[in-house]
Parts: structure tokens; C-alpha cells; sequence
């Protein structure tokens, strides 16, 4: 099977992270996130409706054609060989204790104003979560077997998911996924933890982070909210990815993102969707500067004028 005009998913297949097969095979013949269209695009894969891979395309996004679906089936039950994967490879397998360490990330998730606002408020959050809102939540949630989180997120989310969880209601599902989750809880204080599978951070922020990327048991970090902790990070440079939700809302009050300092963060876009209510979902990783430029290297880029 060849994508038209394109590479075939034989060779693009193979391209793509561990962490985006995991998940096309885990949520195969539902709508391909538009991080893992751009991806699959990066990869060399031919977004187009006459790609065979490509299936029904509408408002809610992209979806896999029929044969796409069996063939991915068919690779993760090993039933499809691979040539271009490393011998022995079995997509969707459990990975190594060396490859977990080598893709292990830290990623923070975070509700932002247009602003930079990044403390929420009720009021400005909640008319713009819709589904889409929900699914790159969930998408977020998807990556991570630990979360990471500033005592006062963790008072808030302890306060409240486990009432929502044995209430049993539309919201229950993700508030046993919470529960179940690996919760690493930033704090000088000591604690009693009521939550299950909770426990305080042993040591020091950036080390203790530190020594748990590189444990072989951990698969990823999801650091919601806490944006102090999300703070000291990117400043020791152990976040790889920052996933924004930005509203259409100017906040003008509230504690913002970024903090004042003397060397900026520079950041690669990795992917960004629209969604109706007008809200941008956009995932940044950090970079390195780009070299110096000066105004008299872009002067033949300035407007011409009328």
C-alpha cells in the first residue's frame, strides 16, 4: 500500500515517536489529533484526501481510512513486519528500561488568558471547555504515568477528585484515571496524604526531578498547573514540552506564566489547533537562540510601502 504522490506508511510509520504509535494504536479509528496530522506530515507522510491512509475529514478533524485502521491492527499484533524498525521491534510493545529513560518527558499543561495569565478563574475558564477542550486534556493526561504537582494544585485536585470519582457521575472516568495515576506532590511541609497513590517529592525540586527522568520505571511527567514548580524547571531546564490552552480573554489580574528574568525562553513551535470557541491549543519545546540578527539584515523583508 502507497500513500498517492507520497511516501507509504511503511516508511513513515516508523518515524513517528513511540508515545504518537502508542496512541494511534490505542485510539485507533478515532479522529487523529492535529499534533500527530503535523507529525505524520513531518514524517513524510502525504496529508491529502487522496492519501490511502487518509479517511473522512469534517469539522472534528481527520479520521483513518478503513485499510489504515487494519493495517495499524495488524502491526500491533505483529502480523505486519516493520523493515524500517530496529530488528525485534513490535510497536506497541513495552518499551526498554533504555528507551523508557531516553523518551521520558516533562510536560506542563497549563489554562493561559491571552494575557499570559496562567492562574485561572472560573469565570474566563469555563465558557470556552468544550470537547475539544476535553480532548487535548485528555491527550495531555495520555502521556504521563507520574503527575507532578505544587501543594496548592494538589490541595485542589485532592479536594475535589475523589468526591467526583465515588459520585459517579459524567466526569468519574477521568477522576479515577487522576486517583490511579502516580501523584508526586511538591512540599516542605510533610503531609498525610488521603488520595491514593500520592506521595511527597524526596529532596530538592531540580534534583529530585532529575533523578526521577532518569528512572527506567517512568514513562513521563504531567506537571497541571502548579506554575511555580513549572517555573523552576524551565529555568534548570528540565521541561521538554509546555502544552498551552490560551483563551481569547485578556485576564489583566492573576499570576502569569512567565517571570521576570534576564535570559528569555526560546521556544519551537510543535504544533497548534484552532478550536470553535476560539481558544489555541499550541505545544512549545524549548530551543536554543537563533543566531544575532541585526535591522540592517532584515531591511529588504521591511513592507514596501505604497
Amino acid at each position: 500500500m502507497a500513500d498517492t504522490g507520497g511516501m507509504s506508511i511503511e516508511a513513515w510509520w516508523p518515524k513517528l515517536s513511540q508515545e504518537s504509535r502508542d496512541y494511534l494504536i490505542a485510539n485507533n479509528g478515532d479522529v487523529v489529533p492535529a499534533h500527530l496530522v503535523e507529525e505524520i506530515a513531518r514524517a513524510g507522510g502525504t496529508v491529502t484526501p487522496d492519501a490511502w491512509w487518509v479517511g473522512q475529514t469534517g469539522p472534528a478533524g481527520l479520521y483513518l481510512s478503513d485499510e489504515a485502521i487494519d493495517w495499524i491492527d495488524e502491526v500491533a499484533n505483529g502480523e505486519t513486519p516493520l523493515p524500517h524498525d530496529e530488528p525485534g521491534t513490535r510497536v506497541g510493545r513495552t518499551a526498554s528500561k533504555e528507551e523508557s529513560t531516553a523518551r521520558a518527558k516533562v510536560i506542563s499543561t497549563l489554562f493561559v488568558s491571552a494575557d499570559g495569565v496562567a492562574e485561572i478563574d472560573p469565570a474566563w475558564h469555563f465558557p470556552y471547555f468544550d470537547e475539544n477542550m476535553g480532548r487535548a486534556v485528555g491527550e495531555d493526561y495520555d502521556t504521563c504515568d507520574v503527575l507532578l504537582l505544587g501543594r496548592v494544585t494538589y490541595d485542589s485536585f485532592a479536594g475535589a477528585w475523589p468526591d467526583r470519582e465515588a459520585a459517579g457521575g459524567d466526569d468519574a472516568g477521568f477522576a479515577t484515571q487522576l486517583g490511579d495515576l502516580r501523584k508526586v506532590v511538591v512540599t516542605r511541609q510533610p503531609l498525610t496524604f488521603t488520595w491514593r497513590n500520592s506521595e511527597g517529592l524526596d529532596g530538592g525540586l531540580v534534583e529530585a526531578v532529575t533523578r526521577l527522568k532518569a528512572d527506567p520505571g517512568v514513562r513521563g511527567f504531567l506537571i497541571p498547573g502548579s506554575i511555580s514548580v513549572v517555573q523552576q524547571l524551565l529555568a534548570a531546564g528540565l521541561v521538554d514540552e509546555l502544552r498551552l490552552l490560551i483563551h481569547p480573554v485578556a485576564a489583566r489580574t492573576g499570576r502569569r506564566l512567565f517571570d521576570d528574568g534576564d535570559t528569555p525562553y526560546h521556544l519551537k513551535l510543535v504544533a497548534t489547533e484552532v478550536f470553535p470557541t476560539g481558544v489555541i491549543r499550541v505545544i512549545y519545546a524549548p530551543t536554543d537562540a537563533p543566531a544575532p540578527v541585526a535591522y540592517d539584515a532584515v531591511t529588504d523583508h521591511v513592507p514596501d510601502g505604497p
